[in-house]
């Protein structure tokens, strides 16, 4: 019996579009109150200001974008958000997260964004609009939130954007797919889709301008955007991308319905299931049950040491379901490799250490003097290996994977502390570093548009994954470790020991503060990626089959070659396309 050990790691086209009919300003003793009159109805926000420049930013959190997901619209794709009539929406706090195990003030009504931004639009007059940089949260596709305690906009609108963070339905609630109507699945991708379409026709009222827009995200936000790249439904919803850290491009293929996990769902919130003839009632079940049961619930979907990362994946919709609802008509990787893709410019990139950490899973003083974690995963390697390096299981071929995998990074060594570095590094690349650079590879061959591919080289003072004892990063570079120069955060709830400051100009890590806002601001206006005013004298030259040119972002900026690339071609051995 196999160790399981209870912790989580952490559309509807609208027809009008909505203008700002009027501002209002009025000063309480706390903040700036802004109320604007638009064809949705009356909002109201508050100000805020950025960390370095002292900006006046205007913030409107917890927006609606989709009416609630709830009743009879659990399990249902979103319904854009109708008008409100006279009440005031208050988007003066923050919006809840969405049903997950931990976090902060949720709800199951929780199809929500943030917008951030310097000027607002009231009567259609400002000529220059903003370029708009749309972030989608991390998280597994089962934690964490939008929230701008977490995702805050204090160093991004020093830039010259305006920045929507939004919200997505998670686990079970966003992702239950049986083939079928009663759950249709990709219900967390076209909340995105949703979202997005909201920007297309409301981003103009907070002087954003809905013809160019970037797509943004880190990790689950990551692999939302390789996915969103080939659907159907978001040809025209946005012009550029930034990947960071993840991509849906793995060994484990989309299918059609995944109804094993609903089943698991059903019986953890003890609905029937022993039956096909059982469906209807474990559907009515399912709908009777509380939220809050669904977010307690998603720790017991992992199998062994918080693994595997990824659960729930995009399915590939039934043929007779109408075109205008399918959000993937086929395997992604199938997509890419017709060229399917959509034409706009791609930045895709990985930090150098990722998940690397999660070979060292606590504190120094302890854990790591007591092997019985990595006796466990030597003596069941066949059976823990596809869990937590995600590829098929139970199979000749995955036997063969795991002898390969076994000989590559540990010289068929049994698996100890002593090669605690080689098993990190076997995460980094299943998890992330093989499915980014296969990602890349595949849309860099077969998209008439240019992708450009970086590595997170850069070791700051703090990381997302620390020593609890010593307080120092644990695992080099971790996963995440950038966003903390792309966003403020003043609460850490989903980070267990970590530590963020504002970082300010006499910081030596607020250069990347500076390079990184800069990069994503020119990208995101259609400019030279590396502005010479903070970069100096240096091209990023775009990443090709023949040619795997990637930046490295360390303590300086080089242009180099073939990451990895005897790694790289091992794995793409293991699974050729």
């Amino acid at each position: 019996m196999l160790l399981r050990l209870s912790f989580v790691i952490s559309i509807i086209l609208l027809a009008t579009r909505c203008f700002v009919l009027a501002i209002e300003n009025t000063t309480t003793a706390a903040a700036t109150v802004v109320t604007l009159r638009t064809r949705l109805g009356t909002i109201t926000g508050t100000t805020m200001t950025t960390s370095n420049d002292g900006k006046v930013i205007y913030a409107f959190r917890g927006l609606p974008y989709a009416e609630p997901p709830t009743g009879r619209q659990r399990f249902k794709p979103p319904q854009a958000v109708k008008p409100w009539g006279d009440r005031v929406l208050d988007a003066t706090q923050e919006g809840p997260a969405c049903p997950q195990a931990i976090g902060i003030n949720m709800s199951e009504d929780c199809l929500v964004l943030n917008v951030y931004t310097k000027q607002l639009n009231p009567d259609g007059a400002v000529k220059q609009l903003s370029p708009v940089v749309v972030f989608i949260h991390p998280g597994g596709m089962y934690q964490k939130s939008s929230q701008s305690f977490v995702f805050g906009p204090g160093y991004l609108l020093d830039r010259d954007l305006v920045l929507v963070t939004i919200n997505y339905r998670l686990a079970t609630l966003g992702l239950a797919s049986t083939n079928e109507a009663r759950f249709p699945g990709n219900l967390s991708f076209k909340d995105v889709v949703c979202a997005l379409e909201w920007v297309r026709d409301q981003i103009v009222s907070f002087a954003g301008d809905p013809g160019s827009v970037t797509v943004t995200g880190q990790s689950a936000g990551s692999r939302i955007i390789t996915v969103l790249m080939v659907s159907p439904m978001t040809r025209v919803l946005f012009h550029r991308a930034i990947a960071m850290s993840g991509s849906l491009i793995t060994p484990i293929s989309p299918r059609a319905g995944q109804r094993e996990l609903v089943l698991k769902q059903a019986r953890l919130l003890q609905c029937p299931t022993s039956r096909r003839s059982d469906d209807d009632r474990m559907y009515r079940c399912l709908m009777s049950r509380s939220a809050e049961l669904y977010g307690s619930t998603v720790e017991s979907f992992m199998e062994w040491q918080g693994n595997p990362t990824t659960i729930w994946y995009p399915t590939i919709e039934p043929s007779d379901t109408p075109a205008e609802q399918r959000f993937l008509l086929e395997e992604p990787k199938v997509s890419m490799l017709k060229g399917d893709i959509h034409n706009v410019p791609l930045v895709i990139g990985i930090t150098l250490d990722e998940f690397k950490f999660k070979a060292f899973p606590g504190s120094s003083e302890s854990l790591l003097k007591n092997d019985s974690m990595f006796k466990i995963l030597s003596k069941n390697w066949y059976e823990l290996a596809p869990i937590v390096f995600q590829y098929e299981r139970g199979t000749a071929r995955s036997r063969w994977i795991s002898d390969k995998l076994l000989d590559y990074y540990f010289k068929n060594q049994t698996i100890s502390y002593q090669n605690a570095e080689a098993l990190g590094q076997l995460y980094v690349d299943a998890i992330v570093h093989f499915p980014v650079y296969r990602t890349a590879n595949l849309i860099a061959r077969n998209s008439a548009a240019p992708v450009y591919y970086y590595v997170f080289t850069y070791q700051g003072p703090y990381s997302i994954y620390r020593w609890p004892d010593t307080k120092k990063p644990k695992g080099g570079v971790a996963h995440g470790d950038d966003l903390q120069y792309l966003f403020t955060t003043t609460n850490c709830i989903y980070y267990a020991n970590a530590e963020f400051p504002a970082y300010n100009r006499t910081d030596s890590a607020y250069l990347y503060v500076r390079r990184l806002t800069s990069m994503w601001e020119s990208f995101a206006k259609g400019e030279d990626l590396l502005p010479k005013d903070v970069f100096g004298n240096i091209t990023w030259e775009r990443y090709e089959e023949g040619n795997k040119y990637y930046i490295e972002f360390s303590e300086d900026v080089t242009l180099k070659r073939d990451f990895h690339r005897e790694t790289m071609l091992f794995w793409d051995s293991l699974f050729p396309i």
